[in-house]
């Protein structure tokens, strides 16, 4: 039996050779990793465990995995059955996949348990009118047994129903998919244009609104003389909530309005840049 101490709250990978002997002493092995996953037998080095007993079987007889004590409480799960050392390893162990909307905006959070050999995420996307398409790519961490976290921001989605996916791909080039999530957008309730952020600013900040309907849009800056010092929106703008941002580096330090107009809603709002 192994004498190595195991610690708490730890992720680990277990692996379990039975090798049937007829005609002899069927042979157990077990190794026990904490980082890394060895490509086979051989680069796995010394099991820890290693038994041979009830000679000549055809069957197995019999595998347990127990703990020595009832004072803590071991979790066994993502178990695989296979002839080939390679088939049990599981490239990357995938425990949660979210999409959250945000404005018109949704954020993805995905969790592993475990990775092996991963270089990363494609996140891809879809809607009911088209095809799946991939968005960006988020790095993976390579060879982990430790909890890793992810997200991504898709951001200024018109309103619809999105779908979103994981095609998580390993360094030599294969790949799976992730279980499909899916989002709503919905239009707002009525036109709005928002305060800026941040405020006072320099030399740039965001000006967000809202149109509950699509059609013509004219976003502008003013100063208090009443001239426009720079146009921000102007033509057709999809029902939805949107953020312009607004670069003011070559106007000088003060009070400027911000006006929208759109299908007959006029709103203005005061901003303030210091230089």
């Amino acid at each position: 039996m192994g004498t190595t101490d195991f610690a708490y709250n730890t992720t680990y990978l277990v692996f379990v050779k039975y090798t049937i002997n007829t005609s002899g002493a069927d042979e157990c092995k077990l190794w026990v990793f904490n980082s890394g996953v060895p490509v086979d037998e051989t680069a796995a080095g010394t099991p820890e465990v290693l038994n041979s007993s009830t000679n000549g079987q055809d069957i197995i007889d019999a595998i347990a995995l127990r703990q020595g004590a009832q004072s803590y409480k071991v979790s066994v799960d993502g178990i695989r059955v296979s002839t080939q050392w390679v088939d049990l390893v599981v490239p990357v162990e995938l425990t949660s996949f979210t999409a959250i909307t945000d404005n018109n905006n949704v954020l993805l959070n995905w969790s592993t348990a475990t990775e092996t050999n991963n270089s990363g995420f494609i996140v891809e996307r879809k809607s009911t009118n088209s095809d799946w398409q991939s968005i960006t790519f988020v790095n993976g961490k390579g060879t982990v047994t430790q909890a890793q976290h992810y997200s991504y921001m898709d951001k200024n989605l018109t309103e619809g129903k999105y779908y979103y996916r994981l095609k998580q791909v390993d360094f030599n080039g294969s790949f799976e998919y992730s279980n499909i999530v899916e989002a709503v957008i919905s239009a707002p309730a009525k036109f709005e244009l928002s305060q800026n952020y941040p405020n006072p600013f320099n030399p740039s900040t965001k000006i967000s609104f809202s149109v509950p309907l699509s059609g013509n849009v004219k976003l502008s800056v003013y100063n208090l003389l009443g001239q426009e010092v720079q146009n921000l929106v102007n033509g057709f703008v999809e029902a939805g909530n949107h953020t312009i941002n607004f670069d003011a580096k070559n106007l000088n330090s003060g009070i400027y309005l911000y006006k929208l107009e759109a299908n007959g809603f006029v709103q203005t709002r005061k901003m303030t840049m210091i230089k």
